[in-house]
Order: structure tokens, then sequence, then C-alpha cells
């Protein structure tokens, strides 16, 4: 899910992503999911388990240091 910022110099690029996923169809751990002991070993997470991921872009560098001619189009 890609959230775009209107008043942002490059209203085009995503502000934000939140990505979503089920962790019952990784192989990870219990532990990391807080469905187990310190030192179960047993990677079957529980079905119901989602996790999400959330990245803030900020701070933007849009073709810095290419020249103009990289973007235009060659002639046939």
């Amino acid at each position: 899910e890609f959230k775009y910022n209107p008043k942002a110099k490059f209203k085009q690029l995503p502000s934000s992503l939140v990505f979503s996923f089920n962790v019952s169809k990784l192989n990870i751990p219990k532990r990391f999911t807080n469905q187990g002991e310190e030192n179960n070993s047993d990677t079957t997470a529980p079905k119901s388990s989602m996790g999400k991921v959330y990245i803030n872009y900020s701070n933007y560098k849009v073709n810095q240091g290419l020249p103009d001619s990289l973007f235009e189009e060659k002639k046939k």
C-alpha cells in the first residue's frame, strides 16, 4: 500500500509504504512472532498471524549527477 503526499516536491514518488504479509506462510521461529518460548525451535506460526512493515521515504535525490542527455530519446 503506497501513500503519496500531494504537497511533496516529488509528488509522483511515494512518501510511505505499508507492506502486509501472513506470518504463518513464513518459515520463521516462533520466538520471533511472540508465540513460543525463547528456546523453542518450532517454526509453525499461528494461522491468523499477520505482520506489517512500515517504510517512510524522505530526502529524495532524483537524477543527481546525471546528464539530461541520458533521458532524451534517441532518434532513429
